[in-house]
């Protein structure tokens, strides 16, 4: 699936790929604490790696030159939920758009669940429209 936005120079496509590369950059700056899943909770082994193409674990879609997209991870039991959404939230709004030239539309944020020596299954969900939680 490529991504494109019209510029004074032409069209610039991107793959989802690459999406999917700046997201992972953005979860490892927290380390253990947020972990890519799967939409039904389980966790995603091979998004954790850098040369990995598992991207079950977003959601990316183009809408009036803006990327639309749901994140599903899986967080650590103890680390602040609002304190990891906005971090995570702030970063990939920035990231996106400087790599891509693409503002973020909507970014939905679902934790699918808490780890502490199990894996409690939840379902919380966090949408932020145009930067403003």
């Amino acid at each position: 699936m490529f991504y494109s936005k019209r510029t004074s120079l032409g069209r610039v496509r991107y793959d989802k790929l690459i999406i999917g590369n700046i997201v992972k950059h953005v979860l490892c700056d927290y380390g253990r604490n947020v972990i890519p899943s799967g939409p039904k909770g389980r966790v995603v082994r091979g998004a954790s790696k850098p040369d990995s193409d598992d991207l079950s674990f977003i959601d990316a879609r183009t809408k009036g030159g803006k990327v639309d997209l749901t994140l599903y991870i899986v967080i650590r039991f103890g680390t602040s939920i609002k304190n990891a959404i906005e971090m995570i939230g702030q970063s990939l709004r920035k990231e996106i758009e400087s790599m891509t030239g693409m503002p973020v539309g909507r970014l939905s944020i679902i934790i699918t669940g808490v780890l502490s020596k199990n894996i409690a299954k939840r379902h919380i969900e966090v949408t932020t429209y145009g930067g403003k939680p």
